[in-house]
């Protein structure tokens, strides 16, 4: 066989593969349809109301280590069908807590000094050439000196010096 009858013969099954591709998308279309249709017409009116009935509240155990937290969940109690009201009338009840304040953890973090008018930072043993008001994982360069900067991290405002 030579190289144009190959080509030829390539392209007519490559045909047969895509016509027989196409000719099974178009019975599942018209046979999803007519199924549709059939459905449609065998279904009966109920003739009684549904009454839906209340759902136990549910019990999740989470009594597990989380891999981020090494800490250990407890249990929970969750009510499947709360309406808005109830959920009102449960916020109203529950005492209102003071945020707690949760110490921030700064990365390792140098102060190398000031190139004109930039300063150098080195966080997690990564160099950084900022200046002020530069955000770098959100640690915001308040203010650079010859002596310190001043970075500010979730609110909290610290002090590096050289």
């Amino acid at each position: 066989m030579d190289q144009k009858s190959k080509t030829i013969l390539l392209i007519v099954v490559a045909l047969a593969v895509w016509g027989y591709s196409a000719l099974e998308w178009l019975n599942y279309y018209e046979t999803d349809n007519q199924s549709v249709t059939a459905n449609n017409t065998i279904l009966i009116a109920p003739t009684k109301l549904i009454t839906l009935q209340k759902k136990e509240a549910i019990t999740l155990n989470l009594n597990y280590r989380d891999p981020f937290l090494n800490e250990r969940k407890s249990k929970k109690t969750y009510n499947q069908n709360t309406t808005a009201s109830n959920q009102n009338n449960a916020t109203e009840n529950v005492q209102k807590k003071e945020p707690i304040k949760v110490a921030v953890k700064w990365p390792k973090i140098k102060y190398v000094g000031i190139i004109n008018g930039l300063g150098l930072l080195n966080i997690d043993s990564r160099d950084y050439i900022v200046k002020t008001n530069d955000l770098i994982k959100k640690i915001t360069i308040k203010s650079i000196t010859d002596n310190h900067v001043v970075l500010i991290l979730e609110g909290e405002e610290k002090v590096f010096e050289k």
